[in-house]
């Protein structure tokens, strides 16, 4: 994470951790060690005060050879507020401009969001689901689609929600973090979708 910031102003569009916080100052709830995104421009002081997440940091990817994957995320361990997912189509490791991201946000929900430029994010996709040890995510793109989804130890299988997205053929897929420390990724594995023939010679069978 950054330096610590006492002063100005908060920056929409960025992640931060609470280092100091009078009580409901950045939002209702807010608390030291809460990991947020920004939507408002809030002051900061003295009594409220914020560090950085830098994106490289946040997130751990491979460089894959395709955009259209089924990427899946098992979090054994979340703490609250607090986030844990997985990205897909980032555009850089070290300095990520696209994206998109799906997590439990540790305040009862699953939020996919899309990233398309440095500080510009849209929330595709809002589902309550209260974090469980060992759930998994699995998020489905394909061209535009985007498709959420709920799998359970036992290996059933919701889907949260759909959306569409931005057009972005980026192929850097992993996982994402705002608490390291605190929360545990058990496994990440992704699939291509096939929509660049990686099967074609199963159909050929």
């Amino acid at each position: 994470m950054g330096a610590e910031q006492a002063s100005g102003a908060l920056t929409i569009g960025k992640w931060y951790s609470i280092t100091a916080s009078q009580t409901n100052y950045f939002y209702t709830g807010s608390a030291i060690d809460d990991k947020f995104l920004a939507t408002a421009a809030t002051a900061l002081n003295a009594n409220n005060k914020v560090k950085e997440i830098t994106l490289a940091d946040m997130f751990a990817t491979v460089a894959c050879p395709t955009a259209d994957v089924m990427w899946d995320v098992k979090i054994a361990a979340l703490t609250a507020k607090t986030q844990a997912g997985l990205v897909v189509r980032l555009d850089s490791a070290t300095t990520p401009t696209k994206c998109i991201t799906c997590a439990l946000d540790g305040s009862g929900n699953v939020k996919v969001r899309e990233q398309t430029a440095a500080t510009t994010w849209t929330t595709l996709i809002t589902a309550v689901k209260a974090a469980a040890a060992n759930d998994t995510l699995r998020l489905h793109v394909s061209g535009n689609a985007v498709r959420c989804y709920h799998v359970t130890n036992a290996g059933t299988v919701t889907l949260i929600g759909s959306a569409t997205a931005t057009a972005n053929t980026n192929t850097n897929h992993g996982v994402m973090n705002t608490s390291a420390g605190s929360n545990t990724i058990a496994l990440a594995q992704g699939f291509p979708v096939g929509t660049g023939g990686e099967y074609a010679a199963l159909e050929a069978m």
